[in-house]
């Protein structure tokens, strides 16, 4: 039997212990690649089982959400935002404008605006950065063709751009000098051609001159006369 003049500080020990276990389910370490989907639904089982209710739970929260940011994890923002309907606090613009052009780069387009409202802050996506996400959607060798054309068309919807003629040229080089360095075959000049139709603009001929002996095969199958 546990003497009554202990009671009290053993309830204080496991009540600190729960509160620790209340932050290790939102604390995000400086290594955070996920994030736990089931933190809320263990937080409300503890609370059950224990009949002890998280404190500084707002605090909790907010360093969560800084975390979350630094990592530019937009899905897990509003996963947290979802779950306590509490607003992210002290997010400079900074950090949401790097957030906002890493979800433009990667086709998280309507977590820009959901983000956008329940911090205040407004996207201030420029000509660059969408020039920008355009070459990396066009350039990315681990997208499939289906793929890059679905991100190329939500991200023209989206920002009613297309890529210009600098940002088509500078990836006709690119994905050019990718070719020249394997076994050419049409079958690799799928994304160029994508592009081409995408954009309207075709590749220059100094471009093309790269890839003899195939230029005229390439001219043929991207329908150059």
């Amino acid at each position: 039997m546990i003497p009554e003049k202990n009671v009290a500080y053993l309830q204080e020990a496991v009540d600190n212990d729960v509160q620790t276990a209340y932050m290790r389910f939102l604390d995000y370490s400086d290594n955070l690649l996920s994030v736990d989907t089931d933190a809320f639904s263990k937080i409300s089982e503890l609370n059950k089982r224990t009949g002890v209710k998280p404190r500084h739970f707002g605090k909790i929260v907010q360093k969560a959400y800084t975390r979350l940011f630094e990592f530019n994890m937009p899905v897990e923002i509003l996963y947290v935002y979802e779950h306590t309907k509490i607003r992210p606090k002290n997010i400079n613009n900074n950090k949401a404008q790097k957030l906002y052009r890493n979800c433009l780069q990667r086709s998280f387009l309507e977590e820009i605006g959901k983000i956008g409202q329940i911090t205040g802050i407004k996207p201030e996506i420029t000509d660059e950065n969408i020039q920008e996400a355009y070459e990396k959607c066009f350039s990315d060798q681990c997208s499939t063709k289906s793929i890059i054309s679905f991100m190329a068309e939500r991200l023209g919807d989206f920002t009613g751009k297309k890529p210009n003629e600098e940002t088509v040229q500078k990836l006709y080089k690119v994905l050019f000098e990718r070719e020249v360095k394997r076994d050419i075959s049409l079958q690799n000049f799928e994304v160029p051609r994508l592009l081409m139709e995408f954009s309207g603009i075709g590749p220059k001929p100094k471009l093309i001159k790269m890839l003899q002996p195939t230029k005229r095969k390439l001219e043929m199958y991207l329908g150059i006369e």
